[in-house]
């Protein structure tokens, strides 16, 4: 007998149901590697969202257009685990030009306004009305700029029984 004979098992039941489970193993374990790669990467993109959606809406993203922006910003989290907050960061401003209209609009601050001029009091006719009371031409009070001017000492002279309409001529 030759030593490539040898070498060789002879074909029996056994042999052949042992190759039949051991093929049988073989497919079941690549069937589990290739669900685990699939849990793996789906895992990895879910945790890199997670962190994308978190930095987006710190940096003022509306929450309705965190999906849209992320595929649009051109990250990608290649083969890495953990999500890398620096390209997150760079992503998000990357995009904030081309997806202005995703992100919140800056906060104006409304201007400093004076408060009005005192009211001085307007010349009356004499007998009409006496100290102390808050007096409004019907000239006053049809023009706008001078009841805003004087809206706060209207109201309070309304409330406190004071105001005076009169006419002058």
């Amino acid at each position: 007998m030759s030593q490539s004979d040898q070498n060789q098992t002879p074909e029996t039941p056994e042999t052949e149901t042992l190759e039949q489970e051991n093929a049988r193993l073989t497919s079941a374990l690549a069937d589990a590697t290739s669900q685990l790669d699939a849990r793996t990467r789906e895992l990895r993109s879910t945790k890199h969202k997670d962190a994308f959606r978190a930095a987006a809406l710190e940096a003022g993203v509306l929450p309705k257009a965190v999906n849209g922006l992320y595929k649009d910003s051109g990250y990608d989290p290649g083969d890495s685990d953990e999500p890398d907050p620096g390209a997150i960061s760079a992503a998000i401003e990357s995009a904030r030009e081309a997806h202005d209209y995703c992100f919140k609009p800056p906060v104006v601050e409304p201007p400093v306004v004076e408060p009005p001029a005192p009211v001085v009091p307007r010349p009356t006719p004499s007998g009409t009305g006496g100290r102390g009371k808050f007096r409004v031409s019907k000239e006053n009070s049809m023009d706008p700029k001078w009841m805003k001017e004087n809206k706060a000492a209207f109201k309070a002279a309304s409330l406190n029984g004071t105001l005076e309409f009169v006419d002058i001529d």
